[in-house]
């Protein structure tokens, strides 16, 4: 989606996929990251013996969560004119951002997938499952109240994604 954002500068943008984008940064990767830094990594983190380096490992992909909400958060506010038909200030960078971001968030997705998922697979009980399962649960009812608050409606995405969660965890 970022990259085709980037490949439309400056004056062929989908508004409906810079809205999605947006969704998508605003909502469902802070969800994610939520997800991972209070409830895998340390569920993980507790399997570790001292000094592992998988917990050093673990310790840098919070680092990298944080990184990339920031990163995100700058791409949010330069897509926020697009999205009302607006034009960017900087195309070009707009553009370098963006693929930047996709790039980096590609290689973190791969060493997640790669590394982090494995070992997770591996060490993590039932019991571990249950109690991710249950944080992400809480999760998304937290964001949920919020929706309500704001008075919006949850997106069917979300609703598909909210089933899934027990998939995800290995839970059926």
């Amino acid at each position: 989606m970022l990259e085709r954002i980037a490949d439309s500068l400056p004056g062929n943008v989908d508004r409906a996929l810079v809205n999605e984008v947006l969704f998508v940064l605003t909502r469902d990767l802070p969800l994610l990251h939520r997800d991972e830094n209070e409830g895998l990594i340390p569920l993980l983190q507790n399997r570790c013996e001292p000094g592992e380096p998988l917990f050093t490992m673990l310790e840098r992909m919070i680092r990298e969560h944080g990184a990339d909400q920031g990163f995100a958060d700058e791409i949010i506010e330069a897509l926020q004119p697009l999205a009302s038909g607006g034009s960017p200030q900087n195309p070009e960078m707009l553009g370098y951002m963006l693929r930047g971001f996709f790039e980096s968030y590609r290689r973190h997705l791969g060493w997640e997938r790669d590394v982090v998922l494995p070992e997770a697979a591996e060490r993590l009980t039932r019991g571990d499952l249950l109690e991710l399962e249950s944080k992400m649960r809480v999760h998304r009812a937290d964001r949920d109240l919020a929706t309500r608050i704001r008075g919006d409606e949850p997106r069917e995405t979300e609703k598909q994604s909210d089933r899934a969660t027990g998939r995800r965890c290995g839970i059926d």
